[in-house]
């Protein structure tokens, strides 16, 4: 969006998942574009958040992301933190297509949080 405010609602909430798909659009080579771009557009979230939040930990797969943001307090109560990705492209080895993930505790509760990006059409799912 033009305004990353837009995505965050006026009451805060204590845990923030913003996944991201196809956002290479205007980049000149794509190696040179993906880890700066989603550097930035954590560095952007966490701006609009502010320092009253961290990110926990962000996962990526070409043009797949993940950012998980949480309030500062909460961080040491966060265990067993772990990302994952899974290519489903060509041969299941091109991660075009396919999913990443964030999976956490807090304070006992589990959490697992996924951002997928799959072929169209049931048939090929």
């Amino acid at each position: 969006p033009a305004s990353i405010n837009s995505i965050v609602p006026e009451t805060l909430c204590d845990i923030y998942v913003i996944g991201t798909q196809e956002c290479l659009v205007n980049c000149g080579t794509f190696k040179s574009f993906i880890k700066p771009s989603k550097a930035k557009w954590e560095r952007r979230i966490q701006a609009v958040l502010g320092p009253s939040y961290e990110m926990l930990q962000s996962c990526s797969m070409n043009a797949l992301h993940l950012a998980v943001f949480a309030r500062a307090h909460l961080a040491c109560h966060v265990a067993d933190l772990k990302v994952e990705s899974v290519a489903t492209g060509f041969m299941n080895m091109v991660g075009n297509k396919g999913g990443v993930a964030v999976k956490f505790s807090l304070r006992g509760k589990s959490f697992c949080f996924i951002n997928s990006h799959l072929s169209a059409h049931q048939h090929k799912v």
